[in-house]
């Protein structure tokens, strides 16, 4: 190829990579177009010494950290000194499937479950943490490695039953004893600070954590530069800058140093949430609120092929996207892609007292569609989210009303764990 030929396939190469690269600019929502040319991260710099636990907290947010306390959040990963143990561990307990059998019980108070498989001689496993409270309750080992192992069988909540992990985890028929190592692929956000801290030469694991559970930090960032600023301007109230403290004002995060996700751009709430309650394969450490999902994790994509072991597929028989509730479901509704609707829209980060931590009870009467008129109002108008219509947030969380004609449980039977709402755990 003589020289004139190369420039010439190479300026109609820059030419073609320039009209698609503005065609798929031009074909992206606005929060996406946002996203990649404004998200810049609300937080100053910071270090895992910044984090100083969720009690910190309560001193200034007493009524947020009360609501917290009661959420299920904060029971994702609990110690077993300070967790509810809702399985079956009474002595002589016993559960088979799948080629494994299993034997529970307790020693000095504290939980075993002992597990045989393939022939072998039956291991036991002391139970160190538990997992999760809402669907399932799973339990884990910490083994001499260090390594923190997901024991291969789970509490079914709804129907009360031991279940073998195989029913909620797509894994092969074939033979096999895949562990599940909670500090290799499963702890970015079942912890708050965690830094998985692998010894290469020692060949072992010596985990941290400034708090087990999704602490405050875990989506507002380190408290320390907010608690730092908030003590100056206690000591020192000329200090303290006039600014508007309403949802109004996209700078509150930066003035207070801390994540305020009701006042951030609607991606960096978005991103916020999806980060942890969404399939991806992580990448980096180190996530903050307001920080961007991509620069830490792969999502993995709606448009993804399911695999063939994969016996769920990404919906229930109704509609609900299954397992983590894929937070990708929501970029692909009209909402989000006018950059109005986030997760925080309809459901309380704090907890509520609804199963589904919703800002409304959808679940007593007729009352379905209350989580849309906060927006849409009676006659389905368009508004901004937060705005109040006819029938608005306020002073319908646990309205009665008539009886409802459709169930608020999964079509699916109790008998079958699959058939469990709500995300993670």
């Amino acid at each position: 190829m003589n020289v004139g030929h190369f420039l010439l396939a190479a300026t109609s190469t820059l030419f073609v990579l320039t009209l698609s690269v503005r065609a798929n600019t031009a074909s992206q929502s606005p929060v996406a177009r946002q996203s990649a040319s404004t998200h810049v991260p609300t937080l100053p710099a910071t270090t895992s010494a910044d984090y100083v636990g969720s009690k910190a907290c309560a001193r200034c947010h007493q009524e947020d950290f009360d609501q917290w306390q009661r959420s299920l959040h904060i029971r994702m990963t609990k110690p077993i000194d300070e967790a509810t143990v809702v399985g079956d561990f009474s002595e002589g307990t016993h559960f088979a499937a799948h080629g494994r059998s299993f034997e529970f019980g307790r020693t000095k108070g504290k939980p075993y479950m002992r597990v045989s498989y393939g022939g072998r001689t039956p291991e036991t496993f002391s139970v160190d943490y538990t997992l999760g409270h809402k669907r399932y309750q799973g339990y884990l080992s910490k083994l001499a490695d260090g390594r923190v192992y997901v024991l291969p069988a789970f509490w079914h909540i709804e129907s009360k039953r031991w279940i073998d992990w195989k029913e909620i985890t797509p894994i092969p028929d074939e033979a096999h004893d895949l562990r599940q190592i909670w500090n290799t692929n499963c702890f970015n956000c079942h912890a708050t600070n965690l830094a998985q801290g692998f010894d290469v030469a020692r060949r072992r694991y010596e985990t941290t954590w400034t708090e087990m559970g999704i602490g405050c930090e875990a989506c507002h960032g380190p408290g320390r530069p907010h608690i730092t600023l908030m003590d100056e301007w206690e000591k020192n109230p000329t200090s303290k800058p006039s600014y508007d403290n309403s949802a109004k004002n996209r700078d509150l995060s930066s003035i207070l140093k801390t994540f305020a996700p009701r006042s951030a751009p609607s991606r960096q709430t978005y991103d916020t949430c999806a980060y942890c309650h969404g399939n991806k394969q992580n990448i980096f450490h180190g996530f903050r609120g307001g920080d961007r999902y991509e620069d830490y994790a792969l999502p993995f994509l709606i448009s993804a092929p399911i695999p063939e072991n994969d016996l769920q597929g990404e919906f229930w028989p109704d509609g609900r996207p299954n397992r983590f509730n894929r937070p990708q479901a929501l970029t692909i509704t009209g909402c989000f892609k006018a950059g109005q609707a986030v997760c925080t829209n309809c459901h309380v980060a704090h907890g509520s007292r609804n199963p589904f931590s919703l800002k409304l009870n959808i679940t007593q009467g007729r009352t379905g569609d209350l989580l849309c008129v906060q927006c849409h109002g009676k006659t389905g108008a368009t508004g901004a989210p937060g705005a109040t219509g006819a029938v608005g947030a306020t002073g319908a969380i646990g309205a009665p009303g008539a009886p409802s004609t459709t169930s608020a449980k999964p079509p699916v039977s109790p008998a079958s764990p699959r058939g469990s709402a709500g995300s993670g755990q």
